[in-house]
């Protein structure tokens, strides 16, 4: 009799576990599944919200540019909830169209506005929901942007060229790029443009093979760039170990080529310059160039190849090329024009290499002309040099100073504009006296009594 109570009891307890496990399953299950559920239904809120305001907002700037055509300005103070489904939204406006994403970030709406953006000068502008969002359209500028309210929009936005060398064998190497930058944000600039050398990542003599010690060190500078908030403007060009090659060889290459960096740098490199001043130098090996019909075909060409190369991997990127060359008189800038009317459909901004020297005329001409190839283009247009040498004896610091703030000075006056001065540091790589002296720092990192002067003209 006592056997069988003790089996009735271990019975109960058994079965007692059993239903307990079965139950708390059950719960576990449940919870998870409403837990699932929950999360489903706040995704799909974030995505019609995010939907929602970047249809909404659209809309307002559709509004702003074509509602009211005798209007000289027209502002809008839009006021959005500050939070939806536990996420704020934030929002970006460039030439490429209308971004809207939740932060933090699981849902992204983006919008081209039919190309409306085509037509206008336009500043980068960006806001959230944290705070009201103003969304100008000056018309007298033809620029429309997008700022908090309350805060001035940034017409004119700087940044300073430099160089680094994965070699560390010269002076600008990565420890000397990442002072620069710091210093480059501490005094209120946004911008960081420098070269990736070919003959470090992609070295001779070819074919095609990374050197992945050389890859680590752009990879250090580019993400430092991007982590202290800097936006990054990289100078590429296809090895030119390989200007030998066929055309068809040279486009393999330039596709493969920006295939691999697109992938490798997607969403840090905020614009690509695809070859340097090439309507001053030959595309392929740097050398003299006579800019006729079979050499700016040959370039279309390849410089397509490389900008469906970095959009396959980076749709966002922003892919632009330079032009240059001295003296900047008339005779250059049509040079200029006729170069852009051949490329400027496969670019999404044009950049200006600009160096006026000491001659007035050229200075005063400045505005004049970089309006001229904004009318032109209906393209944003960013020098992305300009500056004046200090090494050569033909200049001293004090006018390098004077003359570099003249520069800027006039380009202020063709809003909307980013300005690049070339460079914030001498090059001791470079043994031209003026090509290493460009920098308001000299070699050794102290600063030039033009160091001040031009910062104060970059406000």
């Amino acid at each position: 009799m006592s056997l069988l109570r003790d089996s009735k009891g271990q019975s109960f307890v058994v079965q007692f576990i059993m239903f307990f496990m079965i139950g708390m399953g059950l719960f576990i299950l449940l919870g998870n599944f409403y837990r699932y559920e929950s999360e489903n239904i706040k995704r799909q809120l974030i995505d019609y919200s995010t939907e929602m305001i970047g249809s909404y907002m659209s809309s307002m700037v559709v509004s702003a540019v074509e509602g009211c055509p005798n209007c000289g300005v027209v502002e809008y103070d839009i006021r959005l909830a500050k939070t939806y489904a536990g996420h704020f939204i934030e929002m970006d406006m460039s030439h490429i169209g209308l971004s809207v994403r939740s932060a933090p970030k699981a849902s992204e709406y983006t919008s081209s506005l039919n190309n409306l953006f085509q037509g206008l000068n336009i500043i980068e502008g960006s806001a959230s929901s944290v705070h009201n969002v103003n969304l100008t359209y000056d018309k007298d500028y033809n620029i429309l942007y997008m700022a908090p309210s309350g805060v001035e929009a940034e017409l004119v936005s700087y940044g300073f060229n430099t160089h680094m060398y994965a070699t560390g064998a010269y002076n600008l190497d990565l420890d000397t790029f990442k002072q620069n930058a710091n210093a480059i944000l501490a005094n209120g600039h946004s911008w960081v443009r420098f070269s990736m050398n070919d003959w470090e990542v992609a070295p001779p003599p070819g074919p095609l093979s990374w050197d992945y010690n050389s890859l680590d060190k752009f990879d250090q500078a580019i993400d430092y760039a991007d982590d202290i908030g800097l936006k990054v403007f990289l100078v590429t060009n296809v090895p030119t170990w390989a200007s030998g090659y066929t055309l068809d060889d040279y486009k393999t290459l330039t596709r493969d080529y920006y295939t691999f960096l697109a992938d490798r740098y997607k969403g840090e490199v905020d614009v690509w310059q695809v070859f340097n001043e090439p309507n001053a130098h030959h595309f392929r090996d740097y050398g003299p160039v006579v800019m006729d019909a079979a050499y700016l075909n040959d370039f279309n060409e390849v410089l397509a190849e490389a900008r469906t190369a970095i959009k396959q991997k980076d749709p966002g990127a922003i892919v632009t090329t330079s032009v240059g060359g001295y003296p900047y008189d008339q005779a250059l800038h049509d040079e200029w024009k006729q170069f852009f009317d051949s490329t400027s459909s496969k670019l999404d901004l044009l950049t200006l290499d600009v160096y006026p020297d000491d001659d007035q005329s050229i200075i005063d001409a400045l505005k004049d002309r970089t309006d001229d190839i904004k009318r032109r283009y209906r393209k944003s247009v960013f020098i992305g040099e300009t500056g004046m040498c200090t090494g050569d004896g033909r200049f001293t610091e004090a006018e390098q100073g004077s003359y570099v703030s003249a520069y800027i000075e006039e380009f202020k006056k063709s809003l909307p504009i980013t300005i690049l001065v070339y460079e914030i540091q001498d090059d001791d790589y470079k043994t031209d006296n003026c090509e290493s002296s460009f920098g308001l720092k000299n070699a050794d990192g102290s600063t030039k009594s033009s160091y001040s002067v031009v910062l104060g003209a970059m406000n």
